[in-house]
């Protein structure tokens, strides 16, 4: 008869006890993992992290993955008048409701001038009590005003038309936001005191790092005043061509070629000069500002465009001033899906993703991801 191999009880309790340590070393590891992925990311996002990594599908990676925890602030420049208190006293419970996180990662901050007194300050608190507001009087950009006529960015009837507060508007939201946040901050999304949101913001805030810049939408306003298109252009409607962004593109192109900037978005070989540079839609608008503040290019520029004072002259507003730093700064155009009511242009943004004509310059999105546009997916024909 044939030996029977005998395993001893210690050697028994061994092998036993393998699984136990095995699965008590895997529980402790994905313990650790839910513990710091979901301290970074919400709910939903970590687990698209997980399935994205582990089984190889989805939309999320590495590049997608929201930042380290960085302030910032939910920013915008209000006006003192009835109908626009009114308005921004509504913003104001919809970003309560759809946008802020209760202060961990945010800031709600309310630019004003002296006009905006203290009563009013009051009110508009006293009406979202749950929504800390952060008042900040830049009266002093309003000060800055000159009637300033620079020959390389002519008026034209259309800038004269506008009065002196819009221009400096205009400043403001392209470069004098920056004297009036803290270097703590490091991103701003500006919601206008007329934006009012429709729906909840699908990501988290700030957004991964290389998202630069960021709205709802991009427009390429083909034949509109604030049309970034080639001179040759403006022969055919010179009335409306182009009207406010006179010495726009050629102020661009010159401080391309000083500081050795190379990009296929400045469109410097389009055929017959009829490109236009799309520009985000900035009254609702994302903004890396550490990017921003170690981006030499783009404080550079925007040195250079405070010193033209063609934003007095000829009214560039901010929205082509910004679609001119996408285009010096190249790469893809951030984009993200959310439906609001905008009241100055009367206009639901986002109003439908699903129908093709309402985004004949993009392309349909998924609402919970930042995508990327290629150059040519944003030109409208």
């Amino acid at each position: 008869m044939e030996k029977m191999s005998r395993i001893s009880p210690k050697a028994s309790r061994r092998v036993s006890r393998a699984p136990v340590y095995f699965y008590s070393i895997l529980l402790v590891y994905c313990a650790a993992w839910v513990f710091v992925s979901f301290s970074q990311n919400s709910l939903l996002q970590s687990w698209e992290l997980f399935f994205s990594r582990g089984l190889g599908v989805g939309a999320f990676d590495e590049s997608n993955k929201p930042a380290r925890l960085v302030r910032g602030a939910i920013v915008a420049l209000v006006r003192h008048e009835e109908r626009y208190v009114e308005s921004l006293i509504d913003r104001n419970a919809r970003v309560e409701r759809f946008l802020y996180d209760g202060g961990e990662r945010m800031d709600v901050v309310l630019f004003h001038d002296a006009y905006f007194s203290a009563a009013l300050r009051a009110r508009v608190q006293a009406a979202t009590p749950r929504l800390p507001l952060v008042f900040v009087n830049v009266s002093s950009e309003f000060e800055l005003f000159e009637s300033a006529v620079n020959p390389d960015c002519p008026p034209s009837p259309l800038s004269e038309s506008a009065p002196p507060g819009y221009k400096v508007m205009c400043a403001f939201w392209f470069s004098g936001f920056r004297r009036h946040l803290p270097r703590s901050y490091g991103w701003m999304l500006r919601v206008d005191d007329d934006c009012l949101l429709q729906e909840r913001f699908a990501w988290a805030l700030p957004m991964p790092p290389r998202v630069h810049l960021a709205a709802p939408e991009w427009v390429s306003l083909d034949g509109s005043p604030d049309s970034i298109a080639d001179p040759p252009l403006w022969l055919y409607e010179p009335e409306r061509m182009g009207s406010v962004v006179r010495g726009l593109r050629n102020l661009t192109l010159r401080f391309a070629v000083a500081h050795r900037v190379v990009s296929d978005a400045l469109y410097p070989h389009a055929p017959n000069a009829t490109r236009v540079w799309p520009a985000p839609y900035t009254n609702v608008f994302y903004l890396n500002l550490d990017w921003l503040r170690s981006t030499p290019m783009v404080t550079d520029f925007m040195a250079a465009v405070e010193a033209s004072k063609c934003v007095y002259s000829n009214r560039w507003g901010d929205l082509p001033l910004w679609g001119s730093v996408a285009a010096l700064a190249g790469g893809p155009r951030h984009r993200f899906l959310l439906r609001y009511w905008h009241g100055s242009h009367h206009i639901m943004a986002n109003r439908d993703p699903h129908r093709e004509a309402d985004h004949a310059h993009t392309t349909i999105l998924n609402a919970t991801v930042v995508v990327s546009l290629d150059a040519n997916e944003t030109r409208r024909d």
